[in-house]
């Protein structure tokens, strides 16, 4: 009996040790940092517009699954990856959204609207993330959209933002270069929307 005890004890043990067993282990918990490019917002005169006439609905802004709180680095074209303790306050197409309100309407390119007749915007985050060139950390934003009308779609691209970073760049900075990039997309990607429906109007065709 004594013999079976020592044994399951040894294997008890063993076991612990292998998975990293609880009532042994010291490592301390993650603790998560929090980020919000948003607040970084743009908040500066805005480029000369001309008068919004044109009627736009932002429709869908959607993105990846992988895409959620945890910030993502990119380390090569093919490989990404997720920090475990920073994270976003918010799905990184809610950032998008908001940024592309302000860009669209606030800037005078559009007169925010919807219904039969009234062309939609959809936009689906594909980038939103730091990239790294060596010891330089940046970030980059990158948005596919469709400009449609009802199921015909009148125009469609994607478009890329990226801001560069120092060496041994901090995590706030890298925050800060995402913040600009994301900036930078939403603004030409507004006005991208508004010389397609220029020319569309221009041809006749609206």
């Amino acid at each position: 009996m004594r013999r079976r005890l020592t044994v399951a004890l040894s294997a008890f043990v063993a076991t612990c040790a292998f998975s990293g067993c609880s009532l042994f282990s010291s490592a301390k918990p993650v603790e998560v940092r929090w980020f919000s490019p948003e607040s970084l917002a743009s908040t500066g005169p805005q480029p000369p517009a001309e008068p919004g006439t044109r009627r736009l609905a932002l429709g869908r802004v959607t993105s990846s699954a992988l895409l959620r709180n945890h910030i993502v680095f990119r380390r090569s074209s093919v490989e990404l990856g997720t920090y475990d303790d920073l994270e976003w306050t918010d799905y990184p197409e809610t950032y998008v959204r908001h940024a592309l309100l302000r860009a669209l309407y606030e800037t005078n390119r559009f007169v925010e609207a919807s219904g039969p007749g009234v062309p939609t915007l959809d936009v689906d985050v594909i980038g939103f993330e730091e990239v790294r060139h060596g010891p330089a950390r940046g970030g980059c934003v990158q948005l596919a959209y469709e400009l449609r009308d009802g199921d015909t779609i009148l125009s469609s691209g994607v478009v890329t933002a990226e801001r560069p970073g120092a060496a041994g760049t901090e995590i706030d900075q890298v925050v800060r270069a995402i913040a600009g990039a994301l900036d930078d997309a939403t603004t030409r990607l507004a006005a991208s929307a508004h010389d397609a429906l220029s020319a569309l109007v221009g041809h006749g065709t609206r």
